[in-house]
């Protein structure tokens, strides 16, 4: 059977740069037995459109008819490289199948194909494409098109190629940012230049880069015929170009956009229809019924019977109330203390925030050659193109919003006061040879650089750094901040352990207003004082004004605002018109309108990984963070939120061992054979270094003893933690000390003095000071149940100061069973530093204050 194969080959997509400039001059050979054709070759490009027919006469192919159209020959078009000198570069390889026509058959168009092109197991691209093979004799075959050329080329047919329509893309041209050197050369004048199925969009040149690397006129557009189905849709080039002097023009780096439909600009979606009031408004109530998308809104009108002493406030109360919410997921905890939102990643991967690229978008141009590899491909980034794309059809449908906003920002240098809050970092990767790590904190932002050196952590992997660093910026030459976590060595230069970047510039001109964390409520002093210069009024007229609705008109219980009126529960109302909170109500109703509206950022702390460039893709430990920015031509916001680690307090515990009780027997007499003890006391609180002991009391029959006997423990204490700090070295050679929190226990135990052997151990107590069971008041009434049941009365020492009571010693058995081995009467004091050096008491029975020695 003789046929004859017409192959349509009309563009390829996403091919790999082969030549150092990261572009290619892609051509295609089309083989088929042992016929070949090749296309022309389209120069500087990575989406070549050739618009071909190639055609292939008298192809012969042997065997039945059925089975030629159920299994035909395999084509296989093959992508090369022209260069100028030398052979060409193998780009990649694409296989099809033809349809078979054959004589009998009815004719039908082809459809054009997408074919995935490969080199090695890699993906180098694609090809639309379509194949058909035409049996010789048909009568019903279209005539071949006019050649374009030569004789033996010709353009794909009107009927196969996709239909076209009139689109507009529209650029938003805004800058350049961190743009590599090329050729040994710095880019000083640089031009974007835009591609699409052939059409050219030049941007203005850039006069200065290194001075304001953003383009004078930020909108262009152009008209272009684009096929109307968008999986047939060219893709979009980007292209920055240097212009250097005596005319000559060299290529800083390439972006190729595949998929168009992502930038497809469309009409907003119909009004929903919710509940209306009488005036014709949409009334909002509910917390998901919003202007924009679901947000949470936190609880502040309930109380909480701890947190009842406002003056011992401050930013780490508001911190840990909100740890603590997180902890209880789905249960939080009504509480009258003020709360943020510490969120588990970066800021940017939220999906409400969609990395703030809702319309000023990165695109990173890249050089060289595609190896596959990714730590290398990340090198052949030699900058990003800050800017936006939309692509809408012609005319303009009616109703249709513009592309981008006449509210558009300018892009103009603008000076930003930028304050960087570093609360903690988490699981940091080990950098010394004990295991542990001496961290800091660096920060760089465009030619600022601020380290904090000299107050390193020691031996940390969970440093509390509690550090605010103020920088006046310049955006856009000061948009990327990088915070930097290095190790401290006493030898040698300090290592990196890990480090994190933010774009600040997306940020500051996000729609999400992610300069400044809009707080849960409105407070004018204390530790959860309005930080923003603007009050919630003034903010959420401007969103009005941005988003050209009318001013909010306030009442009693509700806000209006044009079409949209905005209601909240009773408890809500009530709250706001209390005495003390009724001066500021327009704030808290704005405030409230502000946490319904489309994805505002709250007050929050968000959880940034740390990575190296050594370690590329394995995380160096967690950041704890956030970052306020307030732009410098308004009213500068008051002094930065104190976040600096708390500092322990200075305690002294007296313990006094009065008498004990019951105490089990160990020891025989040696002439009577009687049951006894020689019992004595000891107790530590901060650990074995501690440790104190009373005098023995020889021979106890009954299991009494008699001590009147003083422990002396002095201490620091972190309340909000309740823990205490010890500062100590961890061994000889140690540089500096180590600070160690632990629990606030103490221990107390009962033991057996032995002449010729060591000590026995009867029994032991161990008492958390911020919880233990109240002491009984008599040796009677002292049992194990003190200590089994939950429903006991407790006592916290820090508030109590001073009790005096029974407690039980007891054994754990082999099956966990606690076995009571005696009692002790004690008096537990706690002082202040202050109170015990105007009180002071002798350790034992020392002076001053002290005690008779039992009779």
């Amino acid at each position: 059977h003789v046929f004859q194969l017409r192959a349509h080959v009309y563009q390829a997509r996403s091919l790999i740069g082969s030549d150092a400039s990261g572009l290619s001059d892609p051509y295609a050979t089309v083989y088929i037995t042992e016929f070949s054709r090749t296309t022309q070759v389209i120069e500087e490009t990575l989406s070549p459109t050739w618009d071909e027919q190639l055609v292939f006469d008298d192809i012969v192919i042997y065997g039945a008819k059925e089975e030629i159209k159920k299994d035909p020959p395999t084509i296989v078009i093959d992508i090369y490289d022209q260069d100028k000198v030398g052979k060409s570069e193998f780009i990649g390889r694409a296989l099809a199948k033809p349809r078979i026509k054959l004589k009998d058959n009815h004719y039908s168009n082809p459809v054009l194909e997408w074919f995935e092109i490969t080199r090695g197991l890699d993906n180098a691209g694609e090809l639309l494409a379509a194949f058909e093979m035409l049996e010789l004799g048909s009568d019903d075959i279209p005539r071949l098109t006019d050649p374009k050329y030569i004789a033996t080329e010709f353009r794909v047919p009107r009927e196969v190629r996709p239909n076209l329509a009139r689109f507009r893309i529209e650029v938003l041209f805004w800058g350049l940012r961190d743009l590599k050197r090329v050729h040994f050369m710095t880019v000083d004048k640089p031009r974007i230049d835009i591609e699409c199925s052939g059409k050219i969009l030049n941007s203005s040149i850039i006069q200065n880069a290194k001075k304001n690397p953003n383009f004078a006129n930020m909108l262009k557009f152009f008209d272009l015929e684009l096929p109307l189905e968008e999986r047939y849709a060219p893709p979009i080039t980007i292209r920055a170009v240097d212009c250097r002097s005596f005319g000559r023009y060299t290529l800083v780096g390439t972006h190729q956009i595949t998929s168009i439909h992502k930038y497809m600009h469309r009409p907003p979606p119909k009004d929903d229809t919710r509940r209306m009031n009488q005036n014709g408004q949409i009334v909002l109530s509910k917390q998901k019924d919003m202007i924009g998308n679901n947000t949470t809104m936190p609880n502040d009108n309930t109380f909480d019977a701890e947190d009842d002493d406002e003056s011992s406030k401050d930013w780490w109360t508001k911190w840990q109330k909100t740890g603590r919410q997180n902890v209880q997921a789905g249960k939080i905890a009504s509480s009258n203390t003020a709360t943020c939102h510490i969120y588990p990643t970066e800021l940017e991967t939220l999906p409400e925030y969609n990395n703030f690229k809702e319309w000023l978008l990165s695109f990173p141009l890249y050089r060289g050659k595609k190896t596959g590899d990714s730590t290398e491909d990340e090198n052949r980034i030699v900058g990003f193109f800050k800017g936006a794309i939309k692509v809408y059809k012609l005319p303009i449908e009616k109703g249709m919003e513009p592309a981008f906003a006449p509210t558009l920002p300018l892009n103009d240098p603008i000076h930003v006061l930028v304050r960087v809050y570093i609360v903690k970092a988490t699981d940091l990767h080990p950098m010394d040879l004990n295991g542990k790590a001496d961290p800091y904190v660096v920060l760089q932002l465009g030619s600022k650089r601020i380290s904090d050196k000299e107050n390193y952590v020691s031996k940390q992997l969970n440093p509390v750094f509690g550090k605010c660093f103020e920088i006046e910026a310049t955006f856009p030459q000061d948009s990327m901040l990088t915070v930097q976590i290095y190790d401290w060595d006493l030898v040698g230069s300090d290592d990196l352990i890990g480090e994190t970047k933010i774009d600040l510039e997306n940020r500051f001109y996000s729609k999400h207003r992610a300069m400044c964390g809009i707080a849960a409520r409105y407070e004018d002093t204390g530790y959860n004082q309005w930080r923003d210069p603007m009050k919630p009024t003034q903010i959420l007229t401007k969103l009005c004004k941005e988003n050209k609705l009318e001013p909010p008109q306030y009442q009693q219980d509700r806000v209006s605002i044009g079409r949209y009126c905005f209601t909240f529960t009773n408890e809500e109302i009530q709250t706001w018109n209390q005495p003390t909170t009724c001066k500021f109500r327009d704030e808290h109703l704005a405030l409230a309108v502000l946490h319904r509206w489309d994805e505002i950022v709250p007050e929050h702390i968000e959880s940034r990984s740390l990575y190296s460039a050594d370690k590329p893709g394995i995380e160096q430990g967690k950041l704890e963070m956030w970052v306020d920015m307030f732009p410098m031509d308004m009213p500068l916001p008051g002094p930065p939120v104190d976040i600096s680690p708390r500092k322990p307090k200075s305690y002294e515990l007296r313990v006094v061992i009065w008498n004990t009780d019951d105490v089990v027997l160990e020891d025989d007499a040696f002439f009577t054979g009687e049951k006894m003890s020689d019992i004595y006391v000891k107790g530590w609180l901060k650990g074995p270094q501690d440790i104190q002991a009373t005098d023995i009391h020889y021979r106890s029959l009954t299991g009494e003893g008699n001590f009147n006997w003083r422990f002396i423990y002095p201490f620091e204490y972190l309340a909000a933690e309740e823990r205490i700090v010890l500062s100590r070295k961890e061994s000889l050679f140690s540089w500096d000390e180590t600070e160690v929190k632990i629990p606030a226990r103490l221990e107390l135990q009962v033991w057996d003095a032995d002449h010729f052997s060591a000590d026995d151990f009867l029994g032991a107590i161990s008492l958390n000071l911020n919880r233990f069971p109240r002491g009984a008041k008599s040796s009677k009434l002292c049992t194990l149940d003190m200590l089994k049941t939950d429903n006991v009365p407790t006592v916290n020492i820090f508030k109590q100061k001073r009790v005096r009571g029974w407690w039980p010693f007891f054994i754990k058995k082999e099956n966990d069973e606690m076995e009571l081995t005696g009692k002790v009467e004690a008096e537990i004091h706690l002082l202040t530093k202050d109170e015990a050096e105007k009180n002071p008491a002798g350790y034992g029975r020392n002076e001053p204050d002290p005690l008779e020695k039992p009779k």
